[in-house]
């Protein structure tokens, strides 16, 4: 009986393929067809076929000269409907990525996408690809929406999410410290004086970070005077409407949240001045808020620590879902601007 790991031949011999075309069908090369590709995992699969990482680590180096000593792939999955439609979505999440490669690369890996989309068969065509390229190592990049699930056989993976919009399974991630954010942001503002603080954040907003702005704020709240507390603002999505209504009716001395370059604009239209009139704070500071007072939510150092938690897990064996999922925090830094008094 012959007991030899089956090889990349043996798996395009099964396929019907040259050794190349297998060897690219695994790979996800974007020129092999969806067909061949699947054909190829089938055989991959019966055969039992899995690549060797110091086989692949050599072939790396044999390619080139600068490569580290140890070389992995660590997928970056992603759930929108096309590759790279993430970075049209929120500037965040192209920086937690831009971290991510950084760190993979500094550890001898390589961060793929793998974009996984909402339909039929994506998962398990992900996980066949996956287990078939020997990749163990995976981060959950944000999804689309916020409340999110996934089923994988996580047995076989090292798996870390970025941010709250995975709720199901419970996982190790890393995110933003929402929590003390808020809280930085506050200190910061009763240090210039402002005493009627008010936040206002969208729906989605609020469930993709958890709800942990909002429990910030209950807790200023009850260290500051009854007169001073203002409801915060939440609606479904922007409206102009009604944060006319909302500051007409509590008129805060100061306005924080995300998005801000809006808020800006409607006062504006109301004829209020910033900051003589009234401060703006931005919680997750953007390119088009450029000079506005607020945080930098340290998003590079976010997709950085999931990578290095990642890797870690992979050294210690520690695949599968965890008896108590860890969350890693990065704290935000404040960033002086001119729409503070």
């Amino acid at each position: 009986m012959d007991h030899r790991n089956p090889t990349l031949k043996d798996v395009a011999d099964a396929a019907g393929v040259h050794r190349a075309t297998a060897s690219r069908a695994l790979n996800n090369d974007p020129r092999i067809t969806e067909a061949t590709r699947l054909r190829v995992l089938e055989a991959a699969e019966q055969l039992g076929y899995r690549v060797d990482p110091l086989v692949s680590l050599l072939m790396s180096h044999r390619r080139t000269a600068t490569t580290p000593a140890f070389q992995g792939v660590i997928a970056y999955v992603t759930r929108y409907e096309t590759p790279g439609a993430w970075q049209e979505f929120s500037e965040s999440f192209t920086r937690i990525h831009r971290g991510a490669a950084s760190a993979a690369e500094r550890h001898g890996y390589v961060l793929e996408e793998f974009c996984v989309p909402p339909v039929k068969g994506a998962v398990a065509t992900f996980q066949r690809v996956a287990l078939a390229r020997g990749i163990q190592c995976v981060l959950l990049a944000p999804l689309p929406r916020p409340n999110g699930h996934l089923r994988l056989e996580w047995d076989k993976f090292n798996a870390i999410g970025i941010g709250y919009s995975l709720i199901r399974p419970e996982i190790h991630r890393v995110a933003t410290d929402h929590f003390g954010c808020l809280i930085l942001a506050t200190r910061q503002a009763r240090r210039r004086g402002y005493r009627r603080i008010g936040v206002t954040l969208n729906g989605q907003v609020n469930e993709r970070t958890d709800r942990r702005w909002l429990g910030a704020l209950l807790v200023e709240h009850e260290r500051s005077r009854p007169e001073e507390r203002i409801p915060p603002l939440v609606t479904r999505d922007w409206d102009e409407g009604a944060f006319q209504e909302w500051y007409g009716t509590h008129r805060p001395e100061v306005i924080m949240g995300v998005h801000m370059y809006r808020v800006a604009d409607a006062l504006e239209k109301m004829g209020l001045r910033v900051p003589e009139d009234v401060g703006l704070i931005s919680l997750e500071l953007r390119d088009r808020e450029k000079g506005m007072s607020g945080i930098d939510q340290n998003f590079e150092q976010i997709g950085a620590t999931a990578v290095h938690n990642v890797i870690g897990m992979f050294h210690r064996g520690e695949r599968g879902l965890p008896l108590a999922a860890q969350k890693s925090l990065i704290d935000g830094n404040w960033v002086e601007g001119s729409t503070l008094r």
